[in-house]
C-alpha cells in the first residue's frame, strides 16, 4: 500500500505538522525512503536542498501539508527526476540557481500544480522526453535565467492557469511537441519570444491567453484575453489603468474630448493645434507638431487625486526632438492640469 511519509525540518522537537507513516528533517530524506506511488508531505519551512528522486519512482507525489509555506531553495536544481515518470508536485515554491524543476528524461505524464518557480540562471520548468498527458496548472513563473518553461517530445500535454513573466530569453518553448494546449495563461515581461513552438511541433491549440505583446512564433491564439484573468498564485500581475486614451476620437468635430477608456470617465482635453494622425500605432494617433508650441491634452485631474505616485505609459514617434520637449507636465497647481 502506498505511505504517506511526513517532512518537518523541526521535526526533531516534535513539531510535525500533520499524521504519516515516517518523519524526515529533509525532503531528500523522504526521497530516498519513498516507494512507487507513496506521497510526500511537506510541513512549513525553508529547506535548502537539491532534491533528486531515485529509478522508478513513478506516481510519487510531492507535496506541502494543506494550508503550509514551503519553500525549496537549491544552488543547482530544485528537483530532478531521473527515470521515473508521472512525478506530482504541488503547492511548493521553489527557488533554484539552475533549472528550479528539472525532467531529464523519461518524465511521463506529470503535474506541476499550485507551484512558484523561480531560476536565477536556467529555466522554471525543463522537461526533455516528457511523455505524454502531462499538466501544468496554476504555476507562477516568478523569474527564469533563460526560457520560462521549455518541453521537449512531449505529447497531449496543457499548461494552463499559469502565468510566465520575467523570463531571460523565451516565455514558453515546444520542441517536438504534438497537441500542446495552453490556455487562460498569461506572458508578462518576456524577453523574445513569449511562446516559440518548433518546426517539429504539430496541432498545438492556444486559445484564451493573455499575450503582452502577442510576439509568437509557431503559434495561433484567435480568442486572445485583453488582461489577464486568473490569479498567478495570489492576484493578477496585469494592472488596470486608472486613465486610458486611446486617441481614435475623430475630433474636432468632437468638441475637442478625449475619451478615457479605462471606464472611469476622466475624459480628458485637446488644446490648441492637437490634430488627428491615421498613421499611430492602432492606425489612429494624435499629431501635436501644429502650429503652435503648447499643443498638449490636459488629463482630468480625478485620475490622480490622492495618488502618491504614477506611471505612465504611451507610444510616441517624434518627427523630431529638441532640447526642451517635454511628454508628462504639471502646469501648476492653480489650473489643475
Amino acid at each position: 500500500n502506498a505511505a504517506t511519509l511526513v517532512v518537518d525540518n523541526d521535526v526533531n522537537n516534535g513539531h510535525d505538522c500533520t499524521g504519516g507513516s515516517n518523519y524526515y528533517n529533509t525532503i531528500q530524506d523522504a526521497v530516498n525512503a519513498a516507494n512507487a506511488g507513496d506521497t510526500i508531505e511537506i510541513c512549513s519551512g525553508e529547506y535548502d536542498e537539491s532534491i533528486i528522486t531515485k529509478d522508478n519512482q513513478n506516481g510519487l507525489v510531492i507535496k506541502a501539508v494543506d494550508g503550509e509555506d514551503v519553500t525549496i531553495k537549491s544552488n543547482s536544481d530544485g528537483i530532478t527526476t531521473r527515470n521515473s515518470s508521472n512525478l506530482q508536485i504541488e503547492n511548493i515554491t521553489i527557488k533554484a540557481e539552475g533549472n528550479a524543476i528539472n525532467f531529464p528524461n523519461n518524465a511521463g505524464a506529470f503535474k506541476i500544480k499550485n507551484a512558484k518557480l523561480k531560476s536565477n540562471t536556467a529555466r522554471a520548468i525543463y522537461a526533455r522526453g516528457s511523455g505524454n498527458n502531462f499538466e501544468i496548472d496554476g504555476v507562477e513563473v516568478i523569474s527564469s535565467g533563460t526560457e520560462g518553461i521549455w518541453i521537449e517530445n512531449g505529447n497531449n500535454g496543457t499548461i494552463k492557469n499559469s502565468c510566465i513573466k520575467n523570463t531571460g530569453s523565451y516565455g514558453l518553448v515546444g520542441k517536438s511537441t504534438n497537441s500542446l494546449e495552453a490556455t487562460n495563461n498569461c506572458f508578462e515581461n518576456i524577453t523574445t519570444y513569449e511562446a516559440y513552438l518548433s518546426d517539429g511541433s504539430n496541432n498545438p491549440n492556444f486559445h484564451g491567453n493573455y499575450w503582452e505583446r502577442y510576439n509568437v512564433r509557431g503559434v495561433s491564439d484567435n480568442s486572445r484575453l485583453s488582461s489577464c484573468s486568473n490569479s498567478c498564485g495570489g492576484g493578477s500581475t496585469i494592472l488596470t489603468p486608472t486613465v486610458d486614451y486611446h486617441f481614435d476620437e475623430c475630433f474636432p468635430e468632437n468638441d475637442t474630448i478625449v475619451e478615457d477608456s479605462s471606464g472611469n470617465d476622466y475624459n480628458g482635453t485637446a488644446k490648441d493645434d492637437v490634430s488627428k494622425d491615421e498613421n499611430g500605432k492602432l492606425n489612429s494617433a494624435y499629431n501635436f507638431s501644429g502650429v503652435s508650441t503648447d499643443d498638449h491634452v490636459v488629463i482630468d485631474k480625478r485620475g490622480l487625486d490622492g495618488a502618491e505616485s504614477y506611471s505612465f505609459t504611451m507610444w510616441v514617434k517624434p518627427t523630431e526632438l529638441n532640447a526642451m520637449d517635454t511628454f508628462i507636465s504639471a502646469t501648476g497647481e492653480k489650473k489643475n492640469e
